[in-house]
């Protein structure tokens, strides 16, 4: 709903009156996307005022009423059709797992969470390949 030339976001649980989204107070929003509704929560990636190629990782309570930040900058690319896609990706039979490039420091990083966005750590590359070759590299997800 647009309010003042802001958009302002509902939510309805289980049928009930909508009620406004609660977002921490330093979040102003000018986009917002809902990634996922599964496992009794809401995870949003929101676009700050001040972000251009980038999105904030929300998850909600179990009512989808209020929101913590569970990743910053999470990197965007334009798609065939010139929209923006967000560069995170669920891993596919693993509940709860993601991937995310993060935009860190001018640089893109990969990081994998197990637990569908609380805790994330950075993805390492191997050592070696398949026939024991050392490998120097930063491992970004395309």
């Amino acid at each position: 709903v647009p309010t003042s030339g802001r958009a302002t976001y509902y939510v309805s649980y289980k049928r009930e009156p909508f009620i406004q989204i609660k977002l921490p107070k330093y979040s102003l929003p000018k986009d917002l996307h809902i990634v996922s509704t599964d496992g009794k929560q809401v995870f949003a990636a929101v676009q700050e005022w001040n972000q251009n190629d980038t999105y904030n990782l929300y998850l909600s309570d179990t009512r989808g009423i209020y929101f913590t930040l569970a990743m910053e900058n999470v990197k965007t690319t334009r798609g065939i059709a010139g929209n923006q896609m967000l560069d995170l990706y669920e891993v596919a039979g693993i509940k709860g797992m993601l991937i995310a490039n993060k935009k860190q420091d001018n640089q893109v990083k990969t990081y994998i969470t197990y637990n569908k966005g609380r805790d994330w750590r950075l993805l390492q590359a191997p050592a070696a390949d398949l026939d024991g070759n050392d490998i120097h590299c930063i491992l970004v997800k395309h």
